[in-house]
């Protein structure tokens, strides 16, 4: 994918990978026809399924880098405390706990890939076993699986499944 959107860029027309998902899950991001062509050019290589999200905004590449900077402008304006608990960045898989961290990093999570792969992998090294994933369709949580099946996953999309999450915790885990 990479080799992809590096041969398909130039300077007016950018592609990149932007979120790396899963070992079979890639997605990349840019300029619609920079898009359109990786796309065409991933099919012609043996992609097993290679289609065009609808969306509005060509997240985590660098046609994001006036927002990155806009951003980072007003959180300098803001005071940060030290995390209380382990943070894991997704643009760079790494505990973080310095406030000055976390200002850089939030700020690179604009206009840098998603190495969510990656996150999920430090996750396990750090021993969690159980994921809530917040939120409707439960995308994150497949995503998960395929990367890791042994960890366990709960959905929050509504009132039941809060509570049934809230149960879990509070009965225990197993």
């Amino acid at each position: 994918v990479k080799g992809i959107c590096r041969d398909i860029s130039k300077d007016n027309c950018v592609v990149s990978a932007a979120i790396f998902n899963t070992p079979e899950q890639i997605v990349i991001s840019g300029h619609s026809t920079a898009v359109e062509k990786a796309i065409a050019r991933a099919k012609e290589d043996g992609a097993k399924r290679a289609v065009k999200l609808s969306v509005s905004v060509p997240c985590h590449c660098c046609l994001l880098d006036k927002v990155a900077e806009a951003f980072k402008a007003n959180l300098n304006q803001v005071e940060l405390s030290d995390c209380k608990i382990p943070v894991i960045p997704n643009c760079d898989p790494k505990l973080f706990h310095s406030k000055d961290n976390i200002r850089e990093l939030l700020v690179r999570q604009i206009n840098s890939p998603v190495r969510w792969q990656e996150t999920i992998e430090k996750m396990t090294t750090m021993g969690v076993d159980t994921i809530v994933e917040i939120g409707p369709k439960r995308i994150l949580s497949g995503l998960i699986r395929k990367i890791d099946r042994n960890i366990r996953v709960l959905n929050v999309e509504d009132a039941g499944s809060l509570e049934k999450t809230v149960e879990f915790f509070i009965k225990g885990k197993g």
